[in-house]
């Protein structure tokens, strides 16, 4: 219900704006998974199908990432930084050892 609007490299909504930058992209934290399947003793075909579904869950955890730290700027800034850096840090770890699991 509320309004959204991108310029460039920023969101904008209920007042507050993000700009995502690269480090805020899912390319890194899928490049430390692929080469921790890569270096996984499987076969090919299991090693393809761990990359595709470690590419999928990374990009989707990370929108949803996005998502939610553009809801917590909105409705409880002070809670953004805490977030931003422990928070959803932490939860990419563990997102990427909860991938690697399921995949291998």
């Amino acid at each position: 219900g509320q309004q959204v609007r991108r310029a460039g490299d920023s969101i904008f909504a209920g007042g507050q704006g993000v700009s995502i930058v690269a480090d805020c992209s899912p390319h890194v934290p899928y490049l430390i998974f692929a080469a921790v399947v890569m270096a996984f003793p499987s076969g090919w075909r299991q090693r393809v199908m761990g990359l595709v579904f470690g590419a999928i869950v990374i990009h989707v955890f990370n929108t949803l990432r996005i998502l939610a730290l553009i809801q917590i700027l909105i409705w409880r800034p002070g809670w953004f930084d805490f977030a931003h850096v422990y928070l959803w840090q932490t939860g990419t770890v563990l997102v990427l050892f909860a991938t690697f699991a399921v995949a291998s």
